[in-house]
């Protein structure tokens, strides 16, 4: 991830984002539902706190086949708005991508959840770091 974090452009929000693939389908509009793939990272020491990829938690040893029967390892599915029920940080590095976009999204704590725990998965004040692919849209 550091690698990733050296190459990101810092926005006036703090957010800094860093395009690892660079897609060549459209941008999302308002009204549009995205499909999404994300890995979600602790900044401060990389433990993985949660994911939609198969392929990650096979890596860290926490598939489940319950899970996946489930539709968890599905790409997730978000009405594409200024409104998205999403942290701002997370929302802002969607604001910026394309269908195909694969992006390094960090993203301090106050762009993320600030003082509020996430139980004891992502403790208060937590610097973020996100892997985002932007895989499909549909109106």
């Amino acid at each position: 991830m550091q690698n990733y974090r050296s190459k990101a452009k810092k926005l006036g929000s703090g957010v800094e984002i860093h395009f690892i693939e660079r897609g060549n389908g459209v941008k999302p509009m308002e009204g549009d539902e995205i499909f999404i793939y994300y890995e979600g990272y602790l900044a401060s020491n990389g433990v993985l706190f949660g994911t939609n990829r198969k392929d990650i938690m096979i890596n860290y040893d926490r598939y489940s086949e319950d899970s996946e029967n489930k539709g968890w390892y599905d790409p997730l599915k978000v009405p594409f708005s200024n409104q998205m029920q999403l942290i701002e940080g997370f929302k802002e590095a969607l604001m910026m991508m394309n269908v195909g976009d694969k992006v390094y999204a960090f993203i301090p704590s106050d762009m993320g959840y600030g003082s509020r725990a996430q139980g004891n998965t992502i403790p208060a004040n937590s610097d973020l770091e996100f892997i985002i692919e932007l895989i499909d849209i549909s109106n």
